[in-house]
């Protein structure tokens, strides 16, 4: 027996579809026509892309948008350039290149922390995309807009994952300096950590380093740092390894040390 209520169902989907997607053409229709009449009435644009996105036609509703935009930066619209690559971020959060204009357009407006937000959210998009060249670009545009220590360690870390090792050293050599000239002595021994294994044979980080163990009353890693690099019998390091000894043993009889 032929399930009639079940086939006037169907009927009736195909009808509602049929019908929406008229309406929605005849929408457009109209829509078309009094954009051709009135070029530069955004508004009309605007309302084409939202028709669109309701018809089911995201691509075309971005490309509208993006149309929409672009104009409002022609004309110097910042701010209403930005509200539209914001709504087209939400229909398709993975288009990179919007959060690349809208970086470029929040250092226009002066606004830093968002423009350095869309650079970082960029950064992730890549490295999931496995995209080395623009993780290390984009990375780099990070650092000239925003030198903050953070983001620089975090460049030096990104070339030295991608086997650019005289690159990364460079980084954390403009770190060092930093943190040694503003006394933030715990960060200059982390990034020094970094750098002393591909310079295993500059005497001056080695003693650095060592004094900063001292500095936090670390004599065991100072002491297994010059013997590492087979400094320890050198006559520069002699007062410096006699010294972290002195320490240790002076540790030990305080009970702070085992």
């Amino acid at each position: 027996m032929i399930d009639l209520s079940a086939q006037t169902k169907k009927i009736r989907e195909v009808v509602s579809k049929l019908f929406q997607k008229n309406r929605y053409e005849r929408v457009l229709d109209d829509l078309k026509d009094l954009a051709v009449q009135r070029p530069d009435d955004m508004r009309i644009r605007i309302r084409m892309a939202e028709t669109w996105f309701r018809a089911k036609d995201v691509l075309k509703a971005i490309q509208i948008y993006q149309e929409i935009a672009e104009r409002y930066e022609e004309d110097n619209f910042v701010l209403k350039a930005v509200a539209v690559y914001k709504n087209i971020l939400k229909l398709s959060p993975l288009l990179v290149e919007i959060n690349a204009k809208l970086a470029d357009l929040y250092q226009k407006l002066g606004m830093l922390p968002d423009a350095v937000n869309q650079y970082r959210i960029m950064i992730e998009t890549y490295t999931t995309m496995g995209d080395k060249e623009k993780v290390i670009g984009t990375s780099k545009k990070l650092v000239e807009v925003d030198p903050t220590p953070a983001n620089r360690r975090k460049l030096g870390e990104i070339y030295q994952t991608h086997g650019m090792v005289k690159e990364a050293m460079e980084q954390y050599e403009i770190l060092a300096r930093e943190y040694r000239l503003n006394k933030q002595y715990d960060e200059l021994l982390r990034v020094s950590e970094l750098v002393l294994p591909h310079k295993p044979d500059n005497q001056a980080l080695i003693k650095d380093i060592c004094i900063l163990y001292l500095r936090r009353q670390e004599p065991d890693h100072a002491i297994r740092t010059m013997e590492r690099y087979k400094v320890d019998g050198e006559p520069a390091f002699a007062d410096l390894y006699d010294k972290a000894k002195q320490m240790r043993e002076i540790l030990r009889k305080q009970g702070t040390r085992p």
